[in-house]
């Protein structure tokens, strides 16, 4: 059974077919189920979920590509683009790297991952020109971390 439901899926292929510009790359990043319980290593919670859940974003448009990688059999992978905890997705490009989730998108979450995709195909985000031009002045690097809890 899948995540999205049929309503859903019809809404986001419509949004995807009408928005969609150019290919946009999801690499969910996860770790291995293991049935031993091994102290030091937590199971990884929700990451059959967000990779189902990515795979189904991914058959909404031929735009859409759906990556898989397992944190621990490729570490290098997950090191090169900041990936240290599983499940995440990374939402790239050709030019983009750096819009990632932490777990999984869920609830408003969720809409905001589908705006981020749009906006990764565009390749221009939807902030105001004010907002741009501030962010443009800002010349050190700057590493912005974004946490949500369900209330």
């Amino acid at each position: 059974m899948g995540l999205l439901r049929e309503a859903d899926r019809k809404t986001l292929e419509q949004e995807f077919q009408k928005e969609l510009v150019q290919p946009v790359r999801l690499l969910v990043f996860t770790k291995p189920d293991s049935k031993l319980i091994l102290p030091g290593r937590e199971p990884c919670q929700y990451c059959k979920e967000t990779v189902q859940l990515v795979q189904e974003v991914a058959e909404l448009s031929p735009l859409l590509r759906a990556e898989v990688i397992d944190i621990e059999a490729e570490p290098d992978r997950a090191r090169q683009y900041g990936i240290d905890k599983a499940p995440a997705i990374l939402v790239a490009n050709e030019v983009v790297h750096g819009a990632r989730w932490f777990g999984i998108p869920a609830g408003y979450e969720f809409g905001a991952m589908i705006d981020t995709i749009i906006d990764v195909s565009k390749g221009k985000t939807r902030l105001p020109d004010a907002i741009k031009q501030q962010l443009a002045a800002i010349k050190e690097k700057v590493h912005i971390q974004v946490f949500v809890t369900p209330t």
